[in-house]
């Protein structure tokens, strides 16, 4: 297996307890061997069994299971390695441990890539990379030069990697113009003259329930009429006040939503199925006013973040807006994270 990912975790994985380092270098030497790696995973698989059911709230479990996962890919258990750095990557982020974070998303793309998952694994290293230029920033004002070296390091070799992945982006580069993915019975790639935009397609609940992922990049400026999700031709809707959806330079997603609470949204229904894309406000210079539409993060405990919903930004909190009747949400309880500017409906 590729010992690339054995140079990142032993050279960026911030690992602050003595008795953690000791672990993880008993692991690396394990894992030389196939029979080594084994027993690793035997022996972390028993030490994550000895917490309890709170165990991804622990400051240790997060390193354990990215260990494990280390471990799993050494032995060549790739699907299982891919769920322990999810679960380690779960941890970090409750933790509120940025830079493990990105080594985890950085690790866990080094794994899609070689199961020839290479959307996936780039969705992976973008997020990666993006929490990276957050802690970078944070280094630069705090004036912590070697955070701020090491940031600078782990960024560039994030940025190589991203640069290695087979089938990039494809990115609206010339002046604002319509852009749309084609027809239903002619794939984008076989169309001329055309201009297009890629994304990935996450989940956001109309409910209570929920997860919420930002990636990608800037885009330059363009206009966008359809887009094709799951080969089925989809036309673009406004949630705006302007009846054309123009993107600007900013971090956009589609997120797919799932629930009923947005179904007499104004001034269109936001169903489940439907996508709405969603501008990224956490990086960029967009501030909700009282009645846009929006995404939010759910507040699970002081610090973490649980379940992301969509609904109606006012006063009294965030509102449903459904046939079914559901409590506002206060504002208190939540991080606004992105403002949905567009629904897309399969095309009639």
């Amino acid at each position: 297996m590729n010992d690339e990912i054995t140079n990142i975790l032993k050279g960026y994985l911030l690992v602050e307890e003595e008795s953690l380092t000791h672990i993880m270098r008993d692991i690396f030497e394990l894992c030389k061997s196939e029979r080594g790696a084994s027993e690793a995973i035997v022996r972390l698989e028993a030490m994550l069994a000895d917490y309890s059911s709170g165990l991804e709230f622990l400051d240790k479990v997060p390193l354990y299971y990215l260990f494990l996962a280390y471990a799993q890919y050494k032995w060549g258990r790739l699907p299982d390695s891919v769920k322990s750095t999810s679960d380690a990557i779960r941890g970090f982020k409750q933790q509120n441990q940025v830079r493990n974070n990105a080594i985890g998303l950085w690790m866990r793309a080094w794994i899609y890539r070689e199961s020839d998952h290479i959307e996936t694994a780039r969705q992976d290293i973008i997020e990666g990379i993006e929490l990276i230029e957050r802690e970078l920033g944070d280094s630069k004002r705090t004036s912590h030069y070697q955070e701020c070296k090491d940031c600078e390091t782990i960024h560039l070799r994030m940025a190589d990697f991203r640069d290695g992945l087979d089938g990039v982006f494809q990115k609206e580069t010339q002046k604002p113009k319509a852009s749309h993915t084609g027809t239903s019975n002619q794939s984008p790639s076989s169309r001329e003259n055309e201009s297009y935009l890629s994304f990935p397609i996450y989940v956001v609940h109309a409910g209570l329930d929920g997860e919420i992922v930002y990636g990608g990049a800037p885009l330059n400026e363009a206009i966008i009429e359809t887009i094709i999700i799951g080969n089925k031709l989809h036309r673009i809707h406004s949630l705006r006040e302007r009846p054309e959806v123009v993107l600007r330079p900013a971090i956009y997603r589609w997120l797919q939503v799932q629930g009923d609470s947005m179904e007499c949204a104004y001034p269109v229904p936001i169903l489940e199925g439907d996508c709405v894309l969603v501008i990224d406000i956490i990086r960029g210079d967009y501030i909700p006013q009282y009645g846009d539409i929006v995404v939010a993060a759910r507040h699970i405990m002081t610090g973490s973040e649980g379940g992301a919903v969509i609904k109606r930004f006012t006063s009294k909190g965030l509102c449903s807006e459904s046939n079914a009747s559901y409590r506002p949400i206060s504002l208190m309880d939540v991080d606004i994270r992105g403002l949905a500017i567009a629904v897309a409906k399969p095309a009639k």
